[in-house]
C-alpha cells in the first residue's frame, strides 16, 4: 500500500472536495461495450475537472471488470531499468484521501513475467508522475469495483510500440471487460503558434484513428496511443467529447493571443462500439 504524493499540488486533499469534483455524471449512452477507450487530460485538477468528467460520464453506463491506466512517463527511464520501457506498479493499492484502490495484482505479475523485457514493476516512476493520482478520484467515484493496471511509458520504437500493443492484446484477451483510460494532453508546453499547430495535428490524427508519430505531434503520451490503436484495430475513429486551453472551453483549437505566450491544449474524448457517431 502506497499514499498519494501529490494531493494539495493537482487535486485537493480533502475526499469531501474530491467527491464533489467527481460526482458521477449520468451516462449519454455513447459507449455501449467493452472493451472501451477513454482519453483524459493531466494537469491541475481545477483546470481540467470539466474534462476529465464529459469522458468519464461517457463509462457512466459500463461495468469494466479492469481499468488499464495508459500514462505518460515524463522522465527520462533510468539505464539500470533498460530494457523495460513500460511500468507498472510494485505497491498492491494507493490511498488518496483515505479511500483505497487494489491493483490487479495478479495480471501484472502474469505481465511481468510473459513480457519481462518490455515491462517491469518499478515504484519510483509513479511517485514521481503524478497522472496517475489526479485521475484515479475518478475511477474511485465511477468504477469503485474495477481493479486498476496502471501503466506508465515514456518514448518508445517503433519495436517497443508494436510490443507495447502486444501486451495491450493480451490484456484484452484475458478480459473482454477492460476499459483503457489514455492520459494525454494534445501538445507539450509550446509557444502560442506552435501548440495551436501540435495540438491540431493530436486532434486530426485522434479524429482519423491515424498513427500519432507526425513531426508535430509532441503528445506527452501518444506511444501509448499508438499502441492502444494497433492492439484495438479498430477502424472507426474517436468520439471528440470537448477542447479546453487553460480551463476554459473553446468550439475548437484556435490561436490563443491573450494570457500566458505557452500553453497546453486539454481535450477529452471516448472510442469504442456505440449506436451514434458524433
Amino acid at each position: 500500500m502506497r499514499d498519494s504524493c501529490h494531493h494539495t499540488i493537482f487535486y485537493p486533499e480533502d475526499r469531501k472536495t474530491l467527491d464533489q469534483w467527481t460526482a458521477v455524471r449520468p451516462a449519454s449512452g455513447l459507449l455501449r461495450m467493452l472493451p472501451s477507450s477513454i482519453l483524459v487530460p493531466h494537469a491541475s485538477l481545477s483546470l481540467i475537472t470539466e474534462a476529465m468528467s464529459r469522458s468519464f460520464a461517457e463509462t457512466a453506463s459500463l461495468h469494466p471488470e479492469l481499468i488499464v491506466f495508459l500514462g505518460p512517463l515524463h522522465q527520462e527511464v533510468l539505464t539500470i531499468h533498460e530494457p523495460a520501457f513500460l511500468f507498472a506498479p510494485e505497491s498492491s493499492a494507493l490511498r488518496i484521501a483515505g479511500k483505497e484502490t487494489r491493483w490487479a495484482s495478479t495480471l501484472i505479475t502474469d505481465l511481468t513475467k510473459n513480457f519481462a523485457t518490455a515491462l517491469m514493476q518499478e515504484e519510483s516512476y509513479f511517485v514521481e508522475e503524478p497522472a496517475l493520482e489526479l485521475t484515479l478520484p475518478f475511477i474511485q467515484s465511477y468504477h469503485p469495483q474495477a481493479k486498476v493496471l496502471p501503466l506508465l511509458a515514456g518514448s518508445c520504437t517503433s519495436g517497443q510500440i508494436r510490443k507495447y500493443a502486444d501486451i495491450l492484446e493480451y490484456i484484452i484477451k484475458h478480459e473482454q471487460s477492460t476499459l483503457f483510460v489514455v492520459s494525454a494532453n494534445a501538445n507539450a508546453l509550446l509557444p502560442s503558434v506552435q501548440a495551436e499547430e501540435h495540438g491540431q495535428a493530436f486532434t486530426d490524427a485522434l479524429l482519423s484513428n491515424a498513427n500519432f508519430l507526425g513531426p508535430k505531434i509532441s503528445s506527452c503520451n501518444r506511444f501509448s496511443l499508438d499502441a492502444l490503436r494497433l492492439a484495438l484495430g479498430r477502424k472507426g475513429s474517436w468520439n471528440l467529447l470537448g477542447t479546453f486551453c487553460q480551463g476554459r472551453e473553446y468550439p475548437a483549437i484556435e490561436p490563443i493571443t491573450e494570457g500566458t505566450e505557452k500553453h497546453v491544449w486539454h481535450l477529452c474524448a471516448c472510442q469504442g462500439a456505440s449506436d451514434v457517431k458524433r
